[in-house]
This record gives structure tokens, sequence and C-alpha cells, in this order.
């Protein structure tokens, strides 16, 4: 009965179109179309895109547009019959299109014919060879034929092309290509002053342990600083609950010399359509004098090779209110690993805010670039260097300059 609904509809559409037709009123078929695609993406009100998309084909037979928007209308709402006919005939007239072709690859990947996807998509690839929507799935479809070797292939030209592709990685991993389950790093940091202040140094040691659940980390932190030495101990983790909801939390406590005596974090990151991913968290420094409560929240957008991050810091303590903001974009390479980064912020909340003097300050302008760089399948190099302009007396500046180098190795 249901199926039955659009064709009863139709008839009425084509009665009032012969109608409106007959009495001279002009009939507008991208102000249908429009409204066909409210009617699916909005509303979620598939009978009435597939009327009003068939008609438009009644006025505009060759409106190929449509006609695909049609076939995947009808492969949402169940009709994978309706749905291969009208993107086949699609495909026939405009080879080109590659939303019905990706479309109808997804069907057939649905319903098990993993050789019609592969032949669909290898004729789609030889126009289009660098299409990573056709690579990725007929990897998938290789992988499900048992052709684990060719579809590693695949997903790893996928990752070259789009480094953020955000699939590709979680087969490479769930194919045992990444199962490198524990990663060691150490760093180490030097911060000098354009006065006569003592440079600060921190080193620092860590151990992650991958799993399907998130990742979870135990780090080590010992530094120096106006000639005090104190150490830290942290254990945090990125938890993962749902394909695109997943979480930060870490405890810190420390000897309490210069780091906080504890610190806590948490955030949560969600992902939303276009690549798009926000963090909404908190944080918590505990000094000898002072708790100071930090929220954050920042909104990151992905492109093919680039992520753009914009992010806020806001603190509120019975000393006084304080609030920085930060931009970033990152430029990624053969893959995740590899990448260049640029920072600027201001404000006089601090990011890191890991020390006592930090919380003190009035301003503060800071701009950063950070060089990693994967040195084999194993081993990441990580440089950085910073530069701040920092305010704690009223008219009276000082300089840092901050320098870091890193490696991490997975085993």
């Amino acid at each position: 009965m249901r199926r039955i609904i659009p064709v009863m509809l139709l008839l009425m559409w084509s009665a009032t179109l012969n109608s409106q037709l007959a009495f001279g009123q002009a009939v507008d078929p991208d102000a249908l179309f429009k409204e066909a695609r409210t009617a699916a993406f909005d509303a979620k009100d598939y009978d009435k895109a597939i009327t009003l998309s068939l008609q438009v084909l009644s006025i505009v037979p060759d409106y190929h547009e449509v006609r695909e928007f049609l076939g995947r209308v009808y492969y949402w709402d169940g009709q994978n019959t309706n749905a291969k006919i009208v993107l086949s005939e699609v495909l026939s007239s405009q080879p080109s299109r590659t939303l019905a072709r990706s479309s109808l690859a997804d069907i057939y990947l649905e319903e098990q014919s993993y050789q019609r996807t592969i032949a669909l998509l290898d004729e789609g690839l030889q126009s289009a060879p660098a299409n990573v929507d056709f690579l990725f799935k007929k990897g998938l479809a290789l992988e499900r034929l048992n052709n684990p070797r060719d579809a590693v292939s695949l997903y790893r030209r996928v990752q070259k092309l789009q480094p953020t592709h955000p699939f590709a990685g979680d087969r490479l991993q769930n194919l045992g290509v990444n199962a490198l389950n524990w990663v060691a790093g150490a760093q180490f940091s030097y911060t000098g002053f354009s006065n006569n202040i003592d440079p600060w140094q921190i080193g620092t040691v860590n151990v992650t342990r991958k799993t399907g659940n998130g990742d979870f980390t135990l780090t080590a932190n010992y530094g120096t600083r106006f000639g005090l030495v104190d150490q830290e101990i942290e254990l945090s983790g990125y938890p993962v609950f749902s394909e695109k909801l997943y979480g930060f939390a870490s405890f810190a406590v420390s000897s309490n010399e210069f780091f906080p005596q504890y610190r806590a974090a948490a955030s949560i990151f969600r992902a939303f359509p276009r690549r798009t991913e926000v963090e909404l968290g908190f944080r918590f420094l505990s000094f000898k004098a002072l708790d100071v409560p930090i929220y954050t929240l920042s909104v990151s957008k992905y492109a093919t090779r680039y992520r753009f991050s914009a992010r806020t810091f806001y603190s509120v303590t019975s000393e006084n209110t304080t609030f920085t903001a930060l931009l970033s974009g990152r430029r990624f390479f053969s893959n995740t690993n590899t990448f260049v980064e640029l920072r600027a912020g201001y404000g006089s909340t601090n990011s890191q805010f890991n020390t006592q003097v930090n919380v003190d300050r009035l301003t503060s302008f800071e701009i950063s670039g950070i060089f990693q760089k994967e040195l084999a399948r194993r081993m990441l190099l990580t440089l950085e260097f910073g530069f701040f302009n920092e305010e704690f007396v009223s008219a009276a500046t000082r300089e840092r300059y901050q320098s870091l180098i890193g490696i991490q190795y997975a085993f």
C-alpha cells in the first residue's frame, strides 16, 4: 500500500500540471526539484521527494541531476530495485556522473555483489583515477572478497590522496596493517627568555596503549624552573563511545613545586557533517594558594589535506576572569602523521596553564610552529618552536622562546 501512494500522488500532480498548462500557468522544474530536496534532506519525506522528482522528469525527461537524485532517494527509502534501474539509466546516458556511480556501488556492496561493485568502480576510475570514494569502495569490495593485500594498497592510496579520510585508517587498522598497539615516546622542551631569567627545562616520557575502545597513556614529567625541581605523573585517555562521539580525560599529580598539585581534564568530541568536529571541555588545576577552573570550546574543520581550528579558553577565579582565543591551521602530507602546523593566540588564559606563573600573567600573545614527520613506519619526529610576549605588570612585558623535540616509537 505504501508503494502505491507515490503513484497516486503522481497522478494527482499530473492532473494538476495538465490543468496548469491548460490555463497557461508556468511550472518551474527547478522550484519543484528544490522542494523535493527539502522533503528528502530536511523532512526525510521520501514519498514526497519521489513524487516531486517524477513530476519534474515528466516535464524535463533529460534532467539528469533530478534522475540521479531520484535514484538515491529510492535507495534511502529501501527501494533498491527502482534505485538500480534509475541510477543505471543515468550512467547509461552520462557515465561521468560520479554521485550516481558511487550510490549504485553502495547498493551492490549492500547486496554483496562485490564483483559487480568492482566492475562498476573500475569503469569510473578509468576517467577519474584519483577519485577517493571509488578507490575506498573498491577496497571494501576486495576486502570482502578475501583479497586484503589489494584492499590495503587501495586504502593506502586513499590516505595518500586524502590524509584526513575518515575511514581508510580504520580499515587498515582492522586488517592488522597498523596493529602496533603500543607507542613509547620521549620529548624535551627548553624555554629561554629575553632578560636574565634562568631557562626552564622539562623532560617527558610516556607510553600509550591503543585499544578498540580508545588510546590510554601514562606520562611522567620532570622539570626545572626558578631553581626548583618538580615531578608529575599523569594518566590520560581518549575513550571512543561511537563512530561520531569520543572523549578525553586525564588526571595528574605532582610534588607541587611549580606544577599544579593536582590537574584534571575532561572533554567530549562530536563529529558533525561536512567533516566538522566540536569539542566542549573542562580543566581544573589546584595550586597551593589557588584553584583554577578552565572551560574550553573548539571547532575544527577538515579538508582534503588541511585542518583549521578555533579554540577558546575561559576561566573565572577569586582573583580574576581570563579569556584566550587560539587559531591554528595544519597541512597534512603523505598521511595524518606528517604535517606542518601554525598556531597563534591572544589572551590571558594559558593553553597549557601548568605553572602558577601562567596564572598570574595579565595578557599574552603567542605564535608557534609545529613540524611532525614519519621517519619510518614505526617512528615519528616532532619539532616545535614558539614565541610568547607576556605582560605581568601593566605596560611591562617579557619575551619567552620555547622549543621542543620529541620522538615516538610504535611496537
